[in-house]
């Protein structure tokens, strides 16, 4: 993995996460979740795409997006991501990002054991 803070991506990010992911025949997959509703219609997308294969300089560039869980935890959906050699998460409100993870972890668990993993990660942060 690689974390890379807002702002634009210097170019020896690039090219290294490109080189990690196979070169030019990396299969990246990015995933624009973050991103506003708004630059996310059939054209925001067609031109992330194309965006993305110039700036990395990689052919094999797919844009990878749901909001829909049901979607998301499809085997489908889940099979495309284990034919990725990389994938690139957006930047953008990442919070949102981080607050879905956080909210699919919840609907998995009971509120009572979600409640005692809360309440023993506050007691070992108090220490």
């Amino acid at each position: 993995m690689i974390f890379v803070g807002g702002g634009r991506t210097v170019s020896e990010v690039n090219e290294r996460f490109v080189k990690l992911a196979g070169g030019k025949q990396a299969r990246i997959f990015v995933i624009p979740t973050t991103l506003p509703d708004t630059r996310l219609t059939a054209e925001g997308i067609a031109h992330l795409k194309s965006r993305m294969e110039e700036i990395l300089g990689v052919p094999n560039i797919t844009i990878l997006h749901t909001r829909d869980r049901k979607v998301s935890d499809s085997e489908a959906f889940v099979h495309s991501l284990q034919e990725a050699t990389g994938i690139w998460i957006l930047g953008g409100r990442k919070n949102s990002w981080f607050n879905r993870m956080l909210e699919r972890e919840r609907s998995r668990k009971s509120a009572s054991s979600w409640l005692a993993e809360a309440s023993s990660r506050e007691r070992r942060r108090e220490r």
